[in-house]
């Protein structure tokens, strides 16, 4: 299972992708594709001279965390907002196959999974093979 964490509080926000789907063999598991496409575009755009951010792909797992800097704002909003449009997209994965997706969302304070007690697994539509 592919397990994604959000995790933001207005200051900066971190995104963890980690697992593997399971829904097919190496190499024909869509849904692992669709994701690793989704962070493999986030990737480039922290590449993209984006130093508010520092984004981290190793081993199967994917670390991404921006943060606001004072006189930065518009940048910080720029890549806050394509952080939270591959959320979106994580989001619709987990929708379409929740048995191979699950994301989970925090709100709040702090930016450690303990700080905060608003997270809530998402439950999505029936999966479907056909894609």
């Amino acid at each position: 299972m592919i397990k994604v964490t959000y995790t933001t509080n207005g200051a900066a926000a971190l995104l963890s992708v980690t697992g593997h789907a399971g829904y097919a063999e190496k190499g024909k598991d869509i849904v692992c594709a669709a994701c690793s496409a989704l962070i493999e575009t986030l990737a480039a755009r922290f590449g993209d001279g984006m130093d508010l951010g520092q984004a981290v792909i190793s081993n199967g797992e994917a670390f991404f965390l921006v943060s606001r800097v004072p006189g930065r704002e518009g940048m910080y909003s720029a890549l806050r907002g394509d952080m939270e449009f591959t959320v979106r997209g994580l989001e619709l994965l987990a929708e379409s196959y929740p048995r191979y997706v699950m994301l989970t969302k925090k709100f709040g304070i702090g930016i450690k999974p303990e700080d905060n007690q608003k997270s809530r697994p998402l439950t999505g539509r029936k999966e479907s093979k056909n894609v």
